[in-house]
């Protein structure tokens, strides 16, 4: 399987680089309109809150596609070859583009907006391998929105004083996001403040709003598990009665439902809490198009379940 990841990606790659010979010019007209490609949901938001009339913008990985094993394919090319500007998160989150983002680099601004958040608020996962999912912590987030920001006046100037505007009163929502997901969470005992679920996308969520956090996986939903690891979750669930279990929306229920099946005939009468929004947002035109929506969803579902 990894042989085909990496074949894939380097065949890709090589597009990219011969496509970049033969458009090395196109990104000259500056009379264009500036097209913007985010990788990922979560960044492709702040740039329609912040910019989205003043830009032609585009998200690469559709709503429910897992960014830890996205692999771009021949179709994305023309998208991320015509972009004047991309906007990824880095932290290895988008882990099989590196490279082609890497290569698209050389020619157009490429900004790994997660790299700029400093190392010793981020969770470590190893030697200078770091949890990307830092927009389950408001704090990061909003730092994040800063730095796009930042950016897009940079390449917006003629805008400077309305993105400063909608920055202002963006950042102002999430801290009202952050008193609302407190004052949700004051109502679940304390004995229930459980976070379970595939894979470990929640670190940041549980370290903001003390919850207690176990999975089956690492924080990528490309790494395996152990009969072990199942074991060891299974004993969490049943010495803490932990009352539900949480989906994700990008990630298949299938192990989490071998193990709720397993703790049910063991006596505990565990249920499915609802399906969170992990690594990605809802579907364009939903009522969950939204980083709020989706965050204040997760908020919801994990309150009902666990109260």
């Amino acid at each position: 399987m990894k042989k085909f990841w990496v074949g894939t990606l380097l065949a890709v790659v090589a597009v990219f680089t011969i496509i970049n010979v033969e458009n090395n010019s196109k990104n000259d007209n500056t009379n264009a309109e500036l097209k913007i490609v985010s990788t990922v949901g979560m960044i492709d938001d702040i740039v329609l809150q912040l910019a989205g009339d003043l830009v032609d913008n585009h998200l690469l990985m559709p709503a429910g596609t897992d960014p830890h094993v996205y692999v771009p394919v021949v179709s994305d090319v023309s998208m991320l070859d015509s972009a004047d500007v991309i906007f990824a998160l880095g932290l290895d989150l988008e882990a099989q583009m590196t490279d082609a983002l890497n290569s698209l680099s050389k020619s157009r601004p490429v900004y790994f907006v997660g790299n700029t958040v400093d190392n010793d608020k981020l969770i470590a996962q190893g030697e200078n391998y770091f949890d990307p999912h830092i927009w389950f912590d408001l704090d990061l987030y909003s730092q994040m929105v800063e730095v796009v920001g930042a950016s897009l006046v940079e390449l917006l100037s003629e805008h400077e004083s309305l993105i400063n505007d909608r920055l202002a009163n963006y950042l102002l929502e999430l801290e009202q996001l952050d008193l609302y997901a407190r004052e949700s969470f004051s109502a679940i005992p304390e004995s229930n403040k459980w976070i379970v679920t595939t894979h470990d996308a929640f670190s940041y969520f549980a370290r903001s709003f003390d919850f207690n956090i176990k999975t089956l996986k690492g924080v990528s939903t490309n790494s395996d598990y152990s009969l072990k690891d199942k074991q060891d979750l299974q004993d969490v669930i049943l010495s803490n009665s932990i009352p539900a279990i949480f989906v994700e929306d990008s990630v298949s229920s299938r192990d989490l439902d071998a193990v709720m099946s397993n703790i049910r005939d063991q006596g505990l009468d565990i249920k499915m809490g609802g399906t969170l929004f992990a690594d990605s947002l809802g579907s364009p035109g939903s009522e969950f198009e939204t980083f709020v929506s989706c965050f204040k969803s997760n908020v919801d579902i994990i309150t009902k379940a666990l109260k």
